[in-house]
């Protein structure tokens, strides 16, 4: 048996040794690809294409599991992922330009059933050839016209100016025809279900225009042409048979779909031949891959309430004969129609699994991650590493996980780069609520220690424990060795933000079954105990805070406390009745209020006063990849039924993050207030979600804040206008320390008034 145990042993080790890893240069292109496509294409998230993308990249991964060459990879991109998108434009290809020297259009000739022409790159690119192409075709009326429109090289064309084949175009039409609706994907910050109030994707639409008759145009552009005769030419009304390739399409896409629409007997016949273009002037974007390109395409065309060019016929090769049969079968051809386009946005949030993640389920994490991210951060410049660098140590990191737990631990120290403090990662894994219990012992980070500063009375005839108590060690682990170890797992802000969040029992949560270790420092006696962790870590938030809602101090000074005062209304009644108090003291600590408080605000003000400059990025594809960002600022007026001109002092402290430091911004302009205390944590504005594999998420800040001046919120915080900090001396003396100095202050102030 014991033999059997380590051969079962070895095999695992050697599993694990062995295991075959992707490629961490192809998985990047991959990853690049796959999230241009995510965030850009259209089809990712139409209702009417019900298309799972993410599925479709944890699909297609296994079929570069082993080593393939640089054009097998490649091809492989095409068929087995980007396929899936239905659209021809948006693929990999060879940089240099895939002239076909092959090229079939010298095989095809005139015969009794049709009339052909070939339109070469120099017809194209012609702004007078066309001129000949009415004389050529209205001798044979009574053929179909086949028009051989492929090309295999980039075109040279004056955007600005009616091309060769648009007056061809026009030519085949009696009456004006729409070229439709541009549409593609903006997104207002990141919401990627949809289902949120503040961040939003749609669509964004842009009209095409439209195409009128060459006879309707004719006495505008008659002068181009003096010595023609516009109006004798005929409107073409035989079928007409377009064969087409990549080139072509890159420049007449919406054009052919609008033909195909809305002209009886047009049919367009696909070769899957050339190379897809991405002029200056269009809106398809290209990244360079070296020796390949990936073209994408972030648009489509709606017109008459369809989407997309649906092609008659597609094949690697168009031949005679199959003209041939398609022009015998032509009122076949003319069923194909596509359903109606719904502008309802589609998108799938990730079901809760109790399996364990698959190898390529953490590769997409790391991938969606990384490329949100990029894009909707906004405050890459405080980030402690070069985010564009981190793609694929991270994807090799992902694929040596070997639990969900150690993978999800991944993507929270992927994140903490940021130095974010709303960064945040969930998964069941690192969160079993079985394991959120603490001992009932509070602690902060004070004078450079971790100093006891409350403790439930139930415990203390069991152990000796004090506030003002120094902490030496938590669970066996020096304090000096947590702080080095937890500093990589940490996002933080600043430094006030880091200690906030590591130093507190929060922090270190367990199994009711298992104690904390704790070594007590006192004076010069060093004490070990094991304290039951017997509290819910929600029952134990805020223990120790005797600070009342509201009040009258001594000398009429009035106090609110927002951490108990949640309830704007409620605040507003308080204040009210504080009118005639000689200052007010406003308690921002250790709470978050999360009610409207603009009222509350407008009472303090005793003159218009600008809010805090709010930027969020907008993001949609174009040539540029680009992000621009909408800029907001908000202005309070006063309120004229409630003036208060006394001090008000506002109280903060490095507990203080996001909706508390909001209010502060606010309260900062009022010309008769006062910060007194610590420096808060810096970090404000909505905060962004990404969802992920397995039922997870992660989250950072997805909006730049600043102060009414414009000056840098994140990163920096509310700074006081008078620094008081906690002393081991005072926390023994149950002092505090931050209150007593505004009651200082406030009572010079009034004597001096």
């Amino acid at each position: 048996m014991k033999k059997l145990i380590i051969i079962i042993t070895c095999i695992i080790f050697s599993g694990n040794l062995f295991s075959q890893n992707y490629n961490s240069k192809q998985l990047e292109v991959v990853a690049k690809i796959w999230g241009e496509c995510y965030l850009f294409h259209p089809s990712v998230i139409r209702a009417d294409r019900n298309l799972n993308w993410e599925q479709e990249l944890v699909k297609f991964l296994p079929a570069i599991s082993n080593e393939v060459s640089k054009e097998e990879f490649y091809n492989l991109l095409n068929s087995e992922l980007l396929s899936k998108l239905n659209d021809p434009m948006t693929c990999v290809q060879k940089a240099i330009d895939n002239i076909n020297p092959n090229s079939q259009n010298a095989n095809f000739q005139s015969n009794e059933n049709y009339h052909y022409f070939a339109v070469s790159k120099n017809h194209l690119e012609s702004s007078t050839l066309w001129t000949e192409f009415d004389s050529l075709v209205t001798k044979t009326m009574s053929q179909a016209l086949v028009l051989d429109l492929r090309i295999y090289s980039e075109l040279s064309l004056n955007p600005h100016k009616k091309s060769y084949f648009e007056r061809i175009a026009s030519l085949l039409i009696e009456s004006p025809i729409s070229l439709g609706s541009l549409v593609s994907r903006e997104h207002y910050g990141w919401d990627e279900f949809n289902d949120w109030w503040y961040y939003e994707q749609q669509w964004k639409i842009v009209n095409n225009g439209i195409l009128n008759p060459l006879k309707m145009d004719a006495p505008r552009i008659q002068y181009q042409y003096p010595e023609i005769d516009l109006n004798s030419f005929e409107t073409i009304q035989q079928p007409v048979y377009f064969i087409v390739n990549k080139n072509f399409i890159s420049y007449y896409l919406p054009l052919l779909n609008a033909l195909k629409l809305n002209r009886p007997n047009t049919y367009i016949l696909y070769e899957n031949t050339g190379k897809v273009q991405a002029p200056w002037y269009s809106k398809t974007i290209k990244y360079d891959f070296g020796d390949y390109e990936f073209i994408l395409n972030p648009n489509f065309t709606i017109n008459n309430k369809q989407a997309d060019l649906i092609f008659d016929y597609s094949s690697d090769s168009i031949s005679v004969i199959d003209i041939n049969n398609l022009i015998r079968n032509e009122t076949q051809n003319d069923k194909i129609k596509d359903s109606d386009f719904s502008f309802d946005i589609i998108q799938k949030p990730y079901p809760d699994s109790k399996n364990p993640l698959t190898n390529e389920e953490k590769i997409l994490g790391i991938i969606k991650t990384w490329t949100i991210v990029k894009h909707f951060y906004v405050h890459h410049a405080l980030a402690s590493e070069n985010w564009s660098k981190m793609l694929e140590p991270y994807l090799l990191k992902a694929q040596d996980c070997h639990s969900d737990k150690e993978y999800y631990e991944l993507i929270h120290n992927m994140m903490s780069k940021l130095n974010d403090s709303h960064v945040s990662t969930y998964h069941p894994s690192i969160l079993d609520f079985s394991k959120l219990f603490v001992a009932p012992v509070q602690f902060e980070w004070i004078e450079n220690r971790v100093i006891v500063t409350a403790v439930d009375p139930k415990i203390t005839n069991d152990f000796d424990i004090l506030p003002g108590d120094e902490i030496l060690s938590i669970d066996e682990k020096s304090i000096e060795l947590i702080l080095k170890e937890q500093k990589i797992h940490i996002s933080a802000s600043n430094e006030q933000s880091f200690y906030s969040i590591l130093i507190n029992p929060g922090y270190f949560i367990n199994s009711p079954e298992i104690p904390m270790k704790l070594s007590i420092k006192r004076e010069k006696k060093v004490q070990k105990f094991e304290v039951p962790r017997t509290t819910p870590i929600y029952q134990f938030m805020g223990f120790g805070d005797n600070r009342p809602a509201f009040e009258i101090k001594e000398g009429n000074i009035g106090y609110l406390n927002l951490s108990v005062l949640t309830n704007s209304k409620e605040l507003e009644k308080q204040l009210r009745e504080m009118k005639n108090t000689k200052a007010i003291i406003l308690d921002l600590r250790n709470g978050y209020p999360t009610d409207d408080y603009s009222q509350f605000i407008e009472m303090l003000a005793n003159n218009p006063i600008k809010g805090r400059i709010e930027k969020t990025p907008i993001i949609f594809a174009n040539k540029n990849n680009s992000k621009v960002v909408e800029e907001s600022q908000n202005e309070f007026q006063p309120d004229s039924s409630f003036i208060y001109k006394n001090p008000i002092a506002v109280l903060i402290d490095k507990s203080m993050v996001s909706r508390p430091e909001d209010i502060a911004i606010q309260l900062k302009q009022i010309e008769n207030l006062f910060f007194v205390g610590e420096q808060t944590q810096g970090t404000d504005g909505e905060m962004t979600k990404i969802s992920l594999p397995g039922g997870g998420e992660t989250s950072f800040t997805g909006q730049i804040i600043k102060f009414a001046n414009g000056d840098q919120f994140q990163g920096i915080g509310i700074t006081p206008d008078y620094k008081v900090e906690k002393t081991i001396k005072g926390v023994k003396e149950g002092k505090d320390e931050i209150l007593e100095q505004a009651l200082k202050i406030i009572s010079k102030k009034i004597s001096q008034d």
